[in-house]
């Protein structure tokens, strides 16, 4: 009899350390479900690196651009190279780094930099801010997601834009002469287009790179709507041709174009 208890006792004990050995398996699986796949999960891309800000690096661009003002008879037109550096961190007004941004022209491969301009940058959570001229612009916002809008002008005086930045595509292939990117993002700053006025601008950034390409442009045009009154500007019109039937582009009263295309980059 008493062998049997103690048989039966022993048997009770092995298969509730048994249960309490499964119990703590099944524990351990569901923990590992949730936590070890969140420690070796990678971190989301933000895409910050659309916006590199890393001291040595610079790029040089080809700038085309020209000025036009009829009345006047004015038509400058200029094709230089333009070289930003970022140079170092420094602490802003607000207390905050930012990267100070050297920008430099020359005539041609050629020639000699002179210094031109100095702006700055920084990148905060979700956006990429660059003071230009004392002017400040949201660059990118981050993550890039294409469709995404935004108020581009949200730290500056502009307000008749009437036009939110938006991303017109997110890593995609882009090439500008013999030089392939993989991944870039096109922001559209700007559109509007009528028979007297357009205004279009756009931004094209590569991964670890920054920004590749940029167009701006903002011209008015000429027409004869009221004949009436003399404007010089109206003369170049052709006379066989209704104005309203010449492209913008080739009947400008007064404006300017900016294309900004990189040519080359690197860390020095």
């Amino acid at each position: 009899m008493g062998d049997l208890l103690a048989s039966n006792l022993f048997l009770y004990l092995y298969f509730v350390k048994r249960k309490r050995i499964y119990a703590v398996f099944l524990i351990l699986i569901s923990w590992c479900a949730t936590s070890c796949d969140s420690v070796i999960e990678p971190p989301a891309d933000m895409g910050f690196n659309y916006f590199p800000l890393k001291p040595g690096m610079y790029i040089i661009y080809d700038v085309d651009s020209f000025y036009i003002d009829c009345q006047y008879d004015i038509y400058d037109t200029l094709h230089f190279q333009l070289k930003e550096k970022l140079d170092t961190f420094f602490i802003d007004g607000t207390g905050k780094p930012a990267m100070r941004i050297e920008r430099y022209a020359r005539n041609n491969s050629s020639s000699n930099w002179q210094i031109r301009d100095v702006w700055w940058a920084d990148t905060l959570s979700t956006r990429a801010i660059k003071t230009e001229e004392n002017m400040k612009y949201v660059k990118l916002i981050f993550p890039p997601i294409e469709g995404e809008q935004w108020n581009g002008n949200a730290y500056n005086s502009i307000t008749d834009w009437n036009f939110l930045y938006r991303y017109e595509s997110v890593d995609k292939p882009y090439s500008i002469g013999v030089m392939n990117f993989d991944s870039t993002a096109s922001v559209l700053q700007q559109s509007i287009q009528n028979l007297l006025t357009y205004k279009y601008q756009v931004e094209k950034y590569a991964r670890h790179i920054g920004l590749i390409y940029r167009i701006k442009i903002d011209v008015e045009g000429i027409s004869n709507s009221n004949p009436t009154l003399y404007d010089p500007c109206e003369e170049k019109l052709p006379t066989d041709i209704l104005w309203t039937q010449v492209p913008i582009m080739q009947r400008i009263k007064i404006g300017s174009y900016w294309e900004q295309r990189i040519q080359s980059y690197g860390i020095e």
